[in-house]
């Protein structure tokens, strides 16, 4: 049954927890491990997501790094 879900109801509150989980776990494993040794797979492991779902939200792990460069830069020490 659909339509009965008020608009926005989640679903973007969801993607938004799972990115944010996504790129937590990047960096606790960037910080542990330097970067080149993190696989993709080993980030959707450390945010509790499959790798289909990293994938989903980060082309690749290049453009996870990408997303912290921007973040560190936006909010600088």
């Amino acid at each position: 049954m659909t339509g009965n879900w008020p608009a926005g109801s989640g679903g973007r509150a969801r993607r938004d927890e799972r990115r944010e989980a996504i790129v937590a776990g990047a960096l606790r494993l960037f910080s542990e491990r330097g970067a080149l040794p993190v696989r993709g797979e080993d980030i959707a492991a450390a945010g509790g997501v499959s790798r289909g779902t990293f994938y989903k939200y980060f082309f690749e792990r290049d453009g996870i790094l990408a997303e912290l460069f921007r973040r560190r830069l936006a909010n600088p020490p």
